[in-house]
């Protein structure tokens, strides 16, 4: 069990360390941007969260849901579309890599708030402690997944 842990860790570490090296060769310092960033975006969310300038319901909940969906599927779509030899432009550096970029940091972002409202549901309802580590594994997930936005964002922005 604990190899498996720690093949698991190494690989995760490995997929986002080899994907800011290539986009940093591309692009030198988008790395490090891509990492402040993240910081920022998660410092500020963080900070709205805990001050209550931001309320999660359901609403808000489940437009980050939404959201998330529409855009595993436009990128499943444009897999598909790959295969069958149709570029659809989202991966190029156009305008529409721009705004689905966009989007995807800003559903992104919000999910940190939707993660820090389960950890404080999670903790209000005395839940068991084996368990605070499904969230935690959710908001790693999360800040995972806003740096590789970040981190393709801003080889846009460099690209142009």
């Amino acid at each position: 069990m604990r190899c498996r842990r720690w093949c698991s860790r190494r690989f995760r570490g490995s997929c986002s360390g080899g994907a800011t090296r290539f986009f940093d060769g591309l692009y030198p310092g988008v790395g490090t941007l891509a990492v402040v960033g993240t910081g920022c975006i998660f410092a500020g969310a963080l900070a709205a969260y805990a001050t209550r300038r931001v309320r999660i319901g359901a609403k808000a909940t489940r437009w980050a849901v939404g959201t998330t969906l529409g855009l595993v599927v436009l990128f499943l779509a444009d897999l598909v579309a790959a295969w069958c030899g149709v570029d659809l432009g989202l991966w190029d550096g156009g305008v529409w890599s721009f705004v689905i970029s966009g989007v995807a940091v800003a559903a992104a972002s919000f999910f940190l708030l939707v993660d820090f409202e389960a950890a404080d549901r999670f903790l209000r309802s005395g839940a068991s402690y084996r368990w605070a580590w499904y969230v935690a594994f959710a908001l790693v997930m999360t800040l995972v997944w806003l740096y590789l936005e970040l981190l393709r964002l801003l080889s846009y922005v460099k690209w142009w």
